[in-house]
């Protein structure tokens, strides 16, 4: 016996347990012994052959009981098997399980609302139990545990809580179903009500910022629905988004080109638009920002009056965001805030919690980036923080965004707290775009607090799936500023790799990040020596930058300029476009820049 356990300490107990359902052990005076020849008892060779023999010696009643447990799962309630069972073997159910227990292949487990909870003794009892199902009898229990759990939940309220659950038990009836042959219109009706319920899930996921958990129950409510159906096309523009926060690019295309490449007049053309629109979204992400701007902003003017007419308030929530997304990559705050005031207009109106909740999110990033002086921004990012959005995802990098804020303030120790909390909340949710794009964030904070080489470490990983994945949009600035963080640290020619990195993947229209790279690379370039390109790239940086209304950007680009005029010798020009930059540091309440920067005057030789 112990040779064949090699180890598993499962197989020894089963082992032993076979031996005496056998008759050949037994207790005598206190102590186990043998009743037969040793040469005569079998062993098999797997943990999996010997719970099959032991199976194979269960009464009829027995096996009433244990295969319906073994359908619901490693765990279940004493009033679902009853339920499951033949109807001959109800009565004695207590018996049988009472008698499995003593063969070790079920244990109690606990009581819940006056209900015994068993426990199989092992996942591989269960696992083994199940195995020898026919696929009819397991897809039966399935349904019939659906059926059972529905009456339990109606009663006690607590249907959304097991809504899950109950979606994998029909998920996995209609499969079984379907393997067996063509579906007759029981087996359809699984298959509908098994679909309606991961979706819903699938929803409610996204709508609390869980992506991977989103994209996964809807993935599997679109593959329960046939190709054509109503219900599977209206899936598909939310599976695509959340596919797209995922990194997972090319599924997502896939997503939403069975959406769009539908005939129209077969579905719903609101669910049609809403592809288009998310489409644009894996576009900005994916790497294909050319032209996008201008495509964006011509498909919503052709969308959004068809989506009025047919009050599809969802999708114009959606629309009106892309809209703000235009206007805020163009740092057109002005332009921006109204777009994002419509689309949280429509989200409300929809009841949809989720856009809602990016609403609110882009009124954060709008106090950030915008005019809106610090301590009021800061105020503004608490208020939609303590409002609560339901929203984890969301709740968080709002969070990240307050803490660049606090340290723009100077504010430094809570800053730090309140962005590993951000962060740690949004790694616990899983890799993602947006995960990743916190550590932007972070990189931002420190280049203000100082420890640049924690930062630099901490943010590998996030740059690294932003490669890996082929997203451009924030791996374009996040490039950019890690360029800055090596530079700050002595590393110049890493620094300018990265640099490069950045021009490579800005979008033209981005103009963060057509600011940012040169802004990285024009200091490197005059301590090369190569002093008249650098004053180009600075002078094109500002350029830039002064076409928006971001004032940190511009208060950077003239702080940039004055450090690269100064190398090539420009002292009064440097003074110059350093008090340009502390103007604008001291409007927008930063506190922290505008330190320093008054700090670099005071370090400069009088004229």
């Amino acid at each position: 016996i112990v040779q064949a356990a090699e180890g598993n300490p499962r197989y020894v107990e089963q082992k032993l347990s076979m031996l005496v359902d056998n008759g050949q052990l037994r207790q005598e005076a206190g102590q186990w012994v043998s009743t037969g020849a040793l040469a005569d008892i079998a062993v098999p060779p797997t943990i999996q052959a010997l719970l099959e023999a032991r199976l194979d010696t269960l009464a009829r009643s027995e096996r009433a009981a244990v295969e319906p447990a073994s359908v619901i799962g490693l765990e279940f309630a004493r009033s679902a098997v009853q339920s499951l069972a033949p109807p001959a073997m109800r009565e004695g159910i207590d018996e049988q399980l009472g008698s499995l227990a003593r063969k070790q292949f079920v244990q109690p487990s606990h009581s819940a609302a006056a209900e015994v909870v068993y426990r199989f003794h092992h996942h591989l009892v269960r696992e083994t139990v199940y195995g020898g199902l026919l696929k009819r009898e397991r897809a039966h229990l399935h349904a019939e545990f659906v059926r059972w759990a529905d009456r339990v939940n109606a009663d006690r309220d607590r249907a959304l809580e097991y809504e899950e659950i109950l979606g994998y038990h029909l998920e996995q009836a209609h499969r079984y179903l379907s393997e067996l042959g063509p579906l007759d219109a029981a087996g359809q009706a699984l298959g509908q009500d098994a679909c309606a319920r991961l979706a819903r899930c699938g929803k409610r996921a996204f709508a609390r910022g869980d992506m991977g958990a989103a994209a996964s129950l809807l993935r599997r409510a679109v593959a329960i629905a046939r190709p054509g159906d109503a219900a599977r096309h209206a899936l598909l523009p939310e599976l695509g988004e959340a596919l797209t926060e995922l990194g997972r690019f090319d599924e997502a295309r896939l997503v939403l080109a069975e959406c769009t490449e539908a005939p129209a007049d077969q579905h719903d053309p609101s669910v049609q638009a809403d592809a288009k629109l998310v489409g644009m979204l894996l576009r900005l992400y994916s790497g294909e920002q050319d032209g996008w701007s201008e495509e964006t902003l011509r498909l919503t003017s052709e969308l959004i009056p068809q989506l009025e007419v047919q009050q599809a308030d969802d999708v114009l929530a959606t629309a009106w965001r892309l809209v703000g997304f235009v206007h805020g990559i163009a740092g057109a705050y002005a332009q921006n805030g109204p777009a994002v005031a419509k689309s949280l207009h429509h989200a409300r109106r929809a009841g949809n919690a989720r856009i809602a909740a990016r609403a609110a999110m882009a009124l954060a990033t709008s106090a950030f980036f915008g005019p809106t002086p610090v301590p009021q921004a800061i105020a503004q990012c608490e208020r939609i923080v303590a409002e609560g959005l339901g929203n984890r995802q969301i709740e968080s990098m709002i969070s990240c965004t307050l803490a660049q804020l606090l340290a723009m303030n100077g504010e430094f120790d809570k800053a730090r707290a309140l962005m590993q909390q951000a962060r740690s909340v949004l790694r616990d949710m899983g890799p993602g775009v947006s995960v990743a794009a916190s550590g932007l964030k972070l990189l931002q904070l420190e280049l203000l607090a100082g420890d640049l080489a924690r930062a630099e470490t901490e943010v590998r990983p996030d740059y690294e799936f932003l490669t890996r994945s082929g997203e451009t949009f924030y791996l374009s600035s996040m490039a950019a500023v890690l360029a800055v963080v090596v530079r700050e640290q002595g590393r110049d020619d890493e620094a300018l790799a990265l640099a490069l990195t950045a021009q490579q993947v800005a979008a033209p229209d981005d103009v963060d990040a057509q600011v940012l790279w040169r802004l990285a690379r024009a200091p490197l370039l005059a301590r090369r020596g190569e002093l008249d390109p650098a004053e180009t790239l600075a002078r094109e940086a500002l350029a830039w930058a002064e076409k928006t209304e971001v004032p940190t950007l511009r208060a950077d680009a003239w702080r940039e300029l004055a450090v690269v005029l100064r190398v090539t010798g420009q002292h009064a020009q440097a003074l110059a476009a350093m008090a340009q930059a502390q103007k604008i540091y001291g409007l927008k309440g930063d506190v922290v820049s505008l330190e320093r920067a008054s700090a670099w005057v005071a370090q400069q030789p009088l004229l």
